[in-house]
């Protein structure tokens, strides 16, 4: 992987609004704060690598704005019923929709939940 500084100055160049990763939590929390403190205007921030009590207390406000993967989630809260709803709804194979993660960024006419619009998601190549 290259180094962080490197990776936030390429996020600033391109315009990107969006920074998608598997990297190891560390490392992300590290490019996504550079690359926020030079001004990138990104709108979504989603690593699959989760967060602990440690990466907090490490780097605090810099993971603000940040969405991770998690594997645990309250059962019967309102956030699990809506997302078995929609893995019943798009992926009706599943026998257990909490046996798995689904990932979708698919911009429609809506505000998506991570809060832009399609209008606000543009694709660049670097």
């Amino acid at each position: 992987m290259a180094p962080a500084p490197r990776i936030a100055d390429e996020l600033v160049k391109s315009d990107a609004d969006a920074l998608v990763g598997s990297a190891q939590a560390a490392d992300f929390v590290d490019i996504y704060s550079q690359a926020k403190d030079r001004g990138a205007g990104i709108n979504v921030a989603l690593n699959a690598a989760g967060y602990s009590s440690s990466l907090l207390a490490q780097f605090g406000r810099k993971m603000a704005g940040m969405t991770t993967i998690s594997t645990f989630a309250a059962p019967d809260s309102p956030a699990m019923r809506t997302y078995h709803d929609a893995m019943t709804t798009y992926s009706p194979e599943l026998a257990d929709p909490s046996d798995e993660i689904a990932i979708a960024i698919a911009p429609d006419s809506s505000p998506s939940v991570f809060g832009c619009r399609p209008s606000d998601v543009r694709h660049r190549a670097w």
